[in-house]
């Protein structure tokens, strides 16, 4: 029965019956033409007219003390023609027009905006925000076309041995439109041309170009901050202009009851005498008439049509619900019991009669469960609350401008003035909802208690999300940080990077050296100069010389003749090898290079790259030793100058081809066969030459030998990727029913105020899912957040530190690749589910259905639910929004998902929805609010891949000086942290990571990310001053207040809003004009004249006599019940409200008290009294000011 109705699934104990009212179509917004025309009501259903709805009812009633063999009218007519009527009410009950031949039609997929408005203002505002935010996408697609184009001209990604290797259409496809494929390398057969950070911050802007990138990349900055200024235009323009036109505009178009309605909480929940509560609503009214008569209002003017009383009914509404539901599963029943005793089925009459029999035991369970409230009458009920009517609009005006300053907060209450008080209470008085909007079995639940619950059910959507995330993290986790580190090795061989070092007749270029000095500290302080047993200058045959002898180690940096030249210089000396007394972790290399001529003719020669290979003593004795099997090679050492030599920290990257020799021979030294620095580079280096590598045991060749254990584990690695991506998905429909029904248990008063905690929810659930988790599992953060809950949830122990061009092809893909793909599912499942699964839905549960009651419920449309639409469109937009500083392809991404969703929800609105309770402004204002943050997350995305100056290289503007004060970093400690990090292993960047990000923080004052950090900073102190608002907002609610009234006319003042024209035509005019034209709007707030609550209202007469009960051989249940505990409960939850109001009343008299007698002294101590002739005497002798009160 609830399939039908998953998407909006709500959970109450009765959630079926009250969700079909609560949120039934209302006839507040329909036009005339679909209103005036009347329709034979052949068959009620729960979105008939009141009189269809008490006829329903009262047939389900007479069903209850009826006879199982009594005859119903429906088991004469076959089940083709009550399938015809549930279809033709289906129909009726979704957004349809009377068409000319007198049926019901869907209306067409060309309906305007503004008709869709008739719905709810929300709706309309819904489909306007969608189309804008298309509009804006596509806009920011034709800004980001340079950035583009200077990006997808790049071979970053092609030119770094990092990324070369990776497959372009799995990989890299996306990759060349970032940020990471920005500016070319040299053309060169040098694999070092391109590896030292110099060479890559000054990189050309193409490939075939003389200019350099970071001559460019500032009109990346100024491109980035057009977007943001765009985005938050159109977000401003939307949220003080046209939101109020449009609310302005169906506001003035249609007069509805709430116009004339306030809403009054903090009422006496009972009056001192019974006599008193009898005539609670009468004594409130007269409150009311006497505010407004001391407001100016003449008394013949002082009329007040209605007053509603919210009464204490014990959550027996809801019950009263589960009953219509009980009711009508036993109707269904009955009639398969006649059926199967017309065909003589005996196990049909068996199975239906013990189920007609459960049924009516339950209903019994329910009345005896209600028995307190059945002998109680309304009058006798305690009230928790009230909507007082008005005849005219003006005179709402007024009331609520008499209650306004008191409504901001209790503090502000303290202070509200005793005339404006019933019966000593401080009220609360504020613009009532329309009445289809009230949930009315949540209204007499208290303020505090709904916040208990709602307290209780975030914590438990808290829980369920942190469990999704961890399930997430393991299906898409990225693997653990590669370990650049060095490791500790007792023999370090230094050669040219030319040619064989082994072999003397292979050409290297000559390495003169001066000055060598290793060191275990990545600062290079210290020196290993008394740790080395030896020093060679050939491993076959071993050669040495004499350490001293050499003068390369005795700290001198000037020497009149190189300390050690290489065998391009002088034949025999082919490596310089040293030989340590232990194993040490060198972290630190420093050269100082000969700067004489060691050219012929004098000429000075330049020395490019010294390579260095760590290895272990011990394998020198085997046959064939070579350098590259027998030992790890790491990064090359580049001097790119004889000025400027820099200490090169060592760094182990598979940056160098491993060969299989060098792979088994790891495997033969004991190295782990997946993480192992050569086997794992060598596997990593194979598969991108041959991607069946990939595949474990595809063959039998020594290459997929090697690297079967590294297969297996990257296959898996691979496939709970892509599972992830597929969960995400999954995992974000499920969050969608679970937090949907967590909130309705929070006992919200108002479907609009559902709607608007279900969009914040379901927003953060999706968001976090879908673009948080990723980005935080591929962050390695060097330890930060260890011994936390980030480290729980496996944040922070990602493969990178920081954005690089590797991280665009791996983590950056896999991320544009999950956006994308959720961006698509969000399009295409509204449609797709009214399409083709809602009706496969519908089909399938009314299989074998007989009573018409049943088949008409089967075939209630889905609700539309706002919330979740708005929800996904601000998930997309906030994906799209964030990552486009490094992915400009999201904003076309984004303009594409609001033109295809803007017409996939009209669709799914017009065909596949029954028609919306009309939604308010307010989740679209929460969608509003939320937008800036989009823009506050970009500008911080965008920032640290602008600042990144392998990505984006760019001058130093004027603020360096001042962003380094701020942080506490000088230009000279700037360069040497950058240099550690950047050139440094694992290890060495661990212990500079924090000084390292603050280098980084400095970065985002160059030239390119300038213009874009000082809109970061507006936006940072705009939310830290509104944060600091809300913080203390019992304190500054009148000046917050102040701020906003203040801020409303202006732009009145301005013409950008206009003030609301205040209906002309009374309460009494519109209530006859609504019943001559016979529209269905609901023009009262009393239950029994609402329709949406005509059953609940019916099922309060509903007592069968112990007569009765017997008759059906029904006797009273004993013993206790699930309804007998929640009838306790309910009871418990009406003495907790009571004694709560009792203790907030009692408190707020004691402030006031004691206020009120501080003010009494200080008027004593001036002289001032009650009367106005002995204040005139004391401001003619102390002045005005001394008279001045303080008004609390």
């Amino acid at each position: 029965r609830v399939a039908p109705s998953i998407v909006s699934l709500v959970p109450a104990v009765c959630s079926r019956h009250f969700q079909d009212m609560a949120e039934s179509p209302t006839a507040t917004t329909e036009s005339k033409e679909e209103v005036s025309v009347s329709v034979p009501d052949t068959r009620s259903s729960k979105n008939s007219s009141g009189s269809g709805t008490k006829k329903s009812k009262k047939t389900l009633r007479d069903l209850f003390l009826s006879a199982d063999d009594d005859v119903d009218e429906e088991d004469e007519a076959d089940r083709d023609t009550k399938l015809k009527r549930a279809k033709e009410e289906l129909v009726k009950s979704g957004c349809s027009h009377l068409h000319e031949d007198g049926t019901f039609q869907f209306k067409g997929l060309r309906t305007s905006l503004h008709e869709l408005g008739q719905y709810g203002v929300g709706v309309q505002l819904y489909f306007e925000f969608l189309f804008g935010f298309g509009v804006v996408f596509a806009i920011q697609t034709l800004v980001s076309l340079p950035s583009i184009y200077y990006m997808a001209s790049g071979s970053l990604v092609e030119d770094r041995m990092e990324t070369r290797g990776y497959s372009y259409f799995y990989m890299k496809f996306f990759a060349t439109f970032s940020a990471g494929n920005l500016g070319a390398c040299p053309p060169s057969s040098d694999p070092a041309s391109c590896m030292t950070t110099e060479q890559i911050m000054n990189r050309q802007v193409f490939t075939d170009s003389d200019e350099l990138l970071r001559d460019h990349t500032s009109i990346l900055g100024i491109f980035d901050l057009l977007q943001v200024l765009i985005f938050l235009s159109f977000v401003l323009w939307f949220k003080y202009y046209h939101v109020p036109k449009v609310e302005r505009v169906q506001d003035e178009a249609h007069v509805t009851a709430s116009d004339f309605t306030i809403e009054v909480d903090s009422l006496p929940r009972r009056l001192p005498t019974d006599e008193e509560h009898k005539q609670y609503d009468t004594l409130l009214k007269n409150h009311f008439i006497k505010v407004l008569k001391e407001a100016g209002v003449p008394e013949e003017e002082c009329i007040i049509p209605e007053v509603s009383l919210i009464r204490e009914y014990d959550g027996c509404i809801s019950k009263f619900m589960e009953q219509g539901n009980l009711l009508e599963m036993m109707n269904e029943h009955k009639v398969q019991l006649r059926k199967a005793k017309k065909e003589n089925n005996e196990s049909g009459i068996e199975k239906h009669k013990k189920k007609v029999d459960h049924y009516r035991n339950k209903i019994v369970a329910l009345e005896d469960s209600m028995a307190k409230q059945g002998e109680m009458t309304d009058e006798q009920r305690e009230v928790c609350g009230a909507f007082v009517m008005f005849e005219t609009e003006q005179l709402k005006q007024k009331v609520l401008s008499k209650y306004l300053p008191s409504a901001s907060s209790y503090v502000a209450r303290l202070g509200q003035s005793p005339h404006l008080r019933f019966h000593t209470n401080r009220l609360i008085v504020k613009q009532a909802c329309e009445p289809a909007d009230l949930y009315w079995e949540n209204l007499d639940y208290s303020y505090v208690l709904h916040k208990l619950r709602k307290a209780v059910t975030l914590s438990v959507s808290i829980s369920l999300l942190l469990f999704s995330i961890f399930l997430l993290n393991f299906l898409r986790s990225t693997g653990g940080a590669t370990d650049t580190s060095s490791r500790p090795y007792d023999m370090w061989v230094f050669s040219s990077d030319r040619g064989d070092p082994l072999n003397p007749s292979t050409k290297q270029e000559c390495l003169e050296l001066c000055e060598l000095k290793l060191s275990t500290e990545a600062a290079c302080v210290g020196s290993l100069r008394d740790d080395i047993e030896e020093v060679l200058t050939s491993l076959h045959p071993r050669t040495t010389v004499d350490i001293d002898a050499t003068g390369l180690f005795d700290g001198d940096t000037t020497c009149t003749s190189p300390s050690f030249r290489s065998t391009s210089c002088t034949p025999g000396l082919s490596i310089l090898a040293i030989k340590l007394r232990k194993p040490e972790q060198v972290k630190c290399v420093n050269i100082e290079d000969y700067r004489g001529s060691g050219a012929p003719g004098g000429q000075k020669k330049e020395p490019k790259a010294l390579t260095v290979h760590g290895c272990n003593s011990e394998s020198l004795s085997q046959e064939n030793f070579s350098l590259d099997i027998h030992c790890v090679k790491f990064d090359t050492i580049s001097m790119e100058s004889f000025e400027e030599n820099k200490a090169t920290k060592m760094r182990s990257d598979c940056l160098w081809p491993i060969s299989l020799q060098a792979a088994q021979q790891a495997l033969i030294d004991g190295e782990d066969p997946i993480d192992g620095p050569r086997v794992k580079c060598f596997c990593e280096q194979e598969a991108g030459r041959n991607s069946m590598l990939q595949i474990p045991g595809y063959s039998s060749d020594p290459e997929y030998q090697v690297c079967y254990d590294w297969a297996y584990d990257t296959a898996s690695g691979m496939l709970t990727k892509y599972i992830g991506v597929g969960a995400v998905l999954c995992l974000n429909n499920v969050l969608l029913f679970v937090f949907t029904y967590l909130d309705a248990l929070g006992r919200y008063r108002t479907a609009t105020s559902l709607a608007s905690s279900q969009m914040y929810n379901l927003f953060i659930s999706e968001l976090v899912n879908t673009a948080v988790v990723y980005l935080m599992v591929g962050i390695n953060t060097h330890g930060w957040g260890e011994g936390t809950i980030l480290e729980a949830l496996n944040f922070g122990g990602g493969p990178y530190d920081d954005l690089s061009s590797e991280w665009f092809v791996t983590v950056g893909s896999d991320l544009f690749f999950t956006i994308v793909f959720q961006v698509v599912f969000t399009m295409v499942f509204p449609a797709a589910w009214a399409r083709v699964v809602d009706p496969l839905m519908r089909w399938f549960f009314a299989r074998g259905v007989e009573s018409q009651e049943l088949l008409d419920e089967i075939h209630q449309l889905p609700h539309w639910l706002l919330s979740l639409r708005v929800a996904e469109t601000m998930v997309a937009i906030f994906c799209c929004f964030i990552y486009s500083g490094g992915f400009p392809l999201l904003y076309p991404v984004g303009a594409m998902y609001c033109l295809f969703a803007y017409w996939a929800d009209k669709y799914s609105l017009l065909r596949g929805s029954r028609k919306p309770p009309g939604f308010s402004k307010s989740a679209i204002t929460g969608a509003v609010w939320l937008a800036p943050i989009a823009a506050l997350f970009h500008c911080v995305f965008s920032l640290w891949v602008l600042g990144n100056q392998l990505l984006v290289p760019s001058d130093w503007s004027g603020l360096r000086d001042f962003s380094g004060g701020l942080l506490g970093m000088t230009a000279e400690a700037y360069k040497t942290i950058t240099d550690i990090s950047l050139n440094s292993g694992s290890d060495v960047k661990q212990e500079y990571y924090d000084e390292y990000l603050k280098s980084r923080a400095m970065d985002m004052v160059r030239s390119c990310p300038l213009p874009l950090f000082l809109i970061f900073v507006f936006l940072l102190a705009r939310w830290v001053i509104g944060f600091i608002f809300q913080v203390f907002r019992p304190c500054l609610g009148g000046l917050e207040d102040a701020l906003g009234k203040k801020g409303e006319d202006l732009l009145k003042a301005a013409g950008i809003q206009k003030e609301s024209k205040d209906t002309t035509e009374t309460y009494s005019q519109a209530k006859a004009r609504n019943d001559a034209e016979g529209r269905h709007q609901i023009m009262s707030y009393q239950l029994w004249n609402n329709p949406n609550y005509e059953e609940a209202v019916e099922a309060l007469k509903f007592n069968p006599s112990e007569e009765e009960r017997s008759k059906m051989g029904m006797t009273k249940s004993g013993g206790s019940s699930i309804f007998d505990i929640g009838d306790k409960m309910a009871r418990l939850e009406g003495s907790m409200e009571g004694s709560i109001s009792s203790i907030t009343n009692t408190t707020g008299n004691i402030v006031e008290a004691a206020v009120q007698s501080g003010v009494a002294r200080m008027d004593e101590a001036l002289g001032r009294t009650d009367d106005p002739k002995d204040n005139e005497n004391v401001i003619s002798t102390q002045g005005p000011e001394a008279v001045t009160r303080v008004e609390v």
